[in-house]
């Protein structure tokens, strides 16, 4: 256990490194750095406890007994600010008012002498039992809020994907699925099992986890982070409801633009093109643009870009340049970037799959 809980410390404040020598840090960046160092306060908080060092650090081991209600809103505004990249809403910053009224609980604590302290850690908080009541309702609390909350929001940005990506194959948010599941089973063992050796063991676990995953999947969304950053930059001031158009626009003549700025410049051809993308190129407001493809296309903006990437691909055919260059080379150089995403797209819009379509019109 004690290994364990070493190593799950010592994770953490690695992680947290990594995390500061990173350029470029988004708001999620910055939100799992904070998460990361209170997991590792509360590993080492209950280190000292289970080590039986207290009496290095007693003022330490208190506060720590409050990060727990921490943990929901970490993981809330984690995923908030992963699959949203925009600017930090102060008033996110009230997810931590619980945390900081139970911190004032135990206030007094602080006020004590060394012994005092030594003896109320001892003798398991006696004394502050109501307290500890009041506390654990609250993590209680925030685990069947922030949770929830957390698994909706996760779920309707899935559902949403392809208004937003050309490409989703890479855009895959399992492992913030997986992340927000192994924090519910931390709950699951702090509500059943109230076993402080099993409920750290599993705060050690997760560490990992969160490390690994978080770290090993959020260079996905950097680029995405710049571009929102910007757009929201450019579009500040532009319409920011997509039932309000401007004046002298219609839907009919954004969708006119957007079918010249795609047969001219070709945009799609970047593997990587999101509705953000063109909605800065178009100097307009990513919701006015996916109304427009909605209701004029009649189509998702995945849809729309995947059918101009056939499009350019059965041209390339007409060429003949697949006599000079394989299948797939040509549809790398169409905008897609993967075999199965190739194969999906094409059967999709042509009733066809590729090799099929080849033996039969080539």
């Amino acid at each position: 256990m004690e290994y364990l809980l070493t190593s799950g410390i010592v994770i953490a404040v690695f992680l947290v490194l990594l995390l500061l020598k990173k350029p470029g840090k988004t708001i999620s960046d910055q939100i799992l750095l904070l998460w990361l160092l209170s997991l590792g306060y509360i590993l080492f908080c209950y280190y000292l406890i289970y080590t039986q060092k207290y009496f290095l650090f007693p003022s330490l081991v208190i506060p720590g007994i409050c990060f727990s209600l921490l943990q929901g809103p970490f993981i809330y505004l984690y995923v908030k600010y992963q699959i949203r990249p925009i600017n930090f809403q102060k008033t996110d910053l009230l997810h931590f008012l619980p945390f900081v009224l139970f911190n004032l609980l135990f206030l007094d604590f602080f006020f004590f002498s060394y012994e005092n302290k030594i003896q109320i850690i001892e003798d398991r908080l006696i004394g502050y039992e109501v307290r500890q009541s009041i506390k654990l309702a609250g993590i209680y609390l925030s685990g069947l809020v922030y949770f929830p909350l957390s698994l909706m929001r996760l779920i309707r940005f899935k559902k949403n994907q392809k208004e937003e990506f050309s490409n989703i194959e890479k855009i895959n948010f399992n492992w913030l699925l997986y992340q927000i599941m192994c924090l519910c089973m931390v709950w699951i063992v702090i509500i059943f099992i109230q076993d402080d050796r099993f409920i750290f063991a599993f705060g050690a676990v997760f560490v990992i986890w969160l490390g690994y995953f978080g770290i090993s999947q959020v260079n996905v969304f950097k680029k995405q982070d710049i571009i929102a950053e910007k757009t929201e930059e450019l579009l500040k001031g532009k319409t920011g409801n997509a039932g309000q158009i401007e004046v002298n626009e219609s839907l009919t003549k954004i969708y006119d633009n957007l079918i010249i700025l795609l047969d001219e410049d070709k945009p799609y051809l970047n593997p990587e093109l999101k509705l953000l993308d063109l909605a800065k190129m178009l100097n307009i407001h990513p919701n006015l643009l996916s109304r427009v493809i909605n209701e004029i296309a009649q189509k998702k903006f995945y849809e729309l870009i995947n059918e101009k990437r056939v499009e350019d691909f059965l041209k390339k055919l007409r060429k003949g340049d697949h006599k000079t260059y394989t299948i797939m080379a040509l549809a790398y150089d169409s905008g897609f970037n993967s075999k199965a995403s190739f194969n999906r797209n094409f059967k999709s819009i042509t009733g066809m799959a590729p090799t099929e379509y080849m033996s039969q019109r080539m």
